[in-house]
């Protein structure tokens, strides 16, 4: 299938709506205030209450889920702009994995299943996630299926109240819903990682039960699913990335105009400016590219992979580096835990690899482009 090229979509245009531009300034706003990251407590950014406060007082939980639902019902591009806001502080909340799970329920679950989910979900009550990286197989047995193996690198996979889980069956692969029983029965914890700001699990099933209705899409159908919520995640994480690195990047130029050495601010000193003004033009680059990801018909899902690679593999490459040149230009301090450029670095780092990493972004880029 060919991809659709830029020339092709001239009428496009990555700037912010009005709507658009008023949530990122009250995001800001309150984020700041809110859940600036902190180098004592780092794992503070994924706590409940502030959870509750996003999820539940500003309506964050519901961004994309339709208003019949209780939702925003705002745009995949909206939460997007939210999600970029988010990235400056670090924001380890299931924001976007509870809009992209939403968002695979709405569209492949049956109406029923469907309006049981997604009003509590909208509320802040309950949250989901998506398992990617799974190797769970299922088996029918009755009128139940049954799950084993395990999920890993699952984005708040400990303490997630549902998920969207790819499965191997008899006949193909599945996308199954798991809840309530079947998801708390399971062996869920976190896995040790280095970015300590945000959560990351691992679910193993041991012959977990779920109703035969869970299986929410089979065969090529289920592939396809899969392929769309992948790509929906991984352009959430490019424009993740980009608010990081903008926030390093302001963090870097403040420092560079303060700290002294030899009489003279180092911003002063050639080689600080070029590293700097490298630093600016990565971060402008990589919101370009996000934001062209994000624009993009999330129905129209060859359109959408292609972007969402172009936009993970140079958004994960450019907003590592920024976070690196960030901790060079504080020296010393940038590499203690008195300073936060190390979190934004770290962040940087496994969202780079996280959902779709930046080696098979490229590879799926060089086939769709040569074949």
């Amino acid at each position: 299938m060919a991809v659709t090229t830029p020339s092709q979509r001239s009428s496009e245009t990555f700037v912010p709506t009005p709507l658009q531009a008023d949530l990122a300034a009250a995001a800001r706003e309150f984020l700041s205030r809110h859940a600036e990251p902190s180098t004592k407590n780092p794992e503070r950014s994924g706590d409940v209450e502030l959870w509750r406060r996003v999820g539940m007082e500003l309506g964050w939980a519901g961004i994309t889920i339709a208003e019949r639902h209780g939702g925003l019902g705002l745009t995949f591009a909206d939460l997007c702009v939210v999600v970029e806001e988010a990235g400056r502080v670090l924001l380890g909340v299931p924001l976007a994995d509870n809009a992209i799970c939403a968002a695979g329920i709405a569209t492949y679950a049956p109406p029923r299943a469907a309006e049981s989910v997604l009003p509590s979900m909208a509320a802040g009550e309950r949250f989901g996630t998506v398992a990617f990286d799974s190797l769970v197989k299922a088996t029918r047995v009755g009128t139940s299926v049954r799950l084993s193996g395990e999920a890993r690198f699952v984005i708040h996979g400990r303490t997630a109240d549902l998920a969207l889980v790819p499965a191997r069956g008899d006949a193909g692969p599945l996308l199954v819903l798991v809840q309530g029983l079947a998801l708390g029965a399971a062996d869920r914890r976190n896995i040790l990682a280095t970015d300590q700001t945000r959560p990351v699990g691992l679910i193993r099933f041991d012959a977990s039960e779920v109703p035969a209705d869970a299986v929410l899409q089979e065969g090529a159908a289920a592939e396809a699913a899969v392929a769309r919520l992948r790509g929906m995640r991984a352009v959430a994480l490019a424009n993740e990335s980009v608010g990081g690195a903008d926030r390093a990047l302001e963090m870097a130029t403040a420092y560079a105009l303060q700290r002294e050495q030899f009489g003279r601010i180092i911003g002063s000193f050639q080689a600080i400016k070029h590293k700097l003004a490298n630093m600016l033009v990565l971060v402008e680059h990589a919101r370009t590219a996000a934001r062209y990801a994000a624009a993009s018909p999330v129905d129209e899902e060859r359109d959408l992979l292609f972007r969402a690679a172009v936009a993970k593999a140079y958004c994960g490459d450019a907003c590592v580096s920024v976070a690196a040149d960030t901790i060079q230009v504080h020296g010393g301090i940038g590499f203690t835990w008195e300073h936060a450029a190390h979190l934004y670095y770290k962040r940087a780092c496994l969202n780079a690899e996280l959902v779709w990493s930046t080696l098979s972004c490229r590879e799926f880029i060089r086939r769709s482009l040569f074949g």
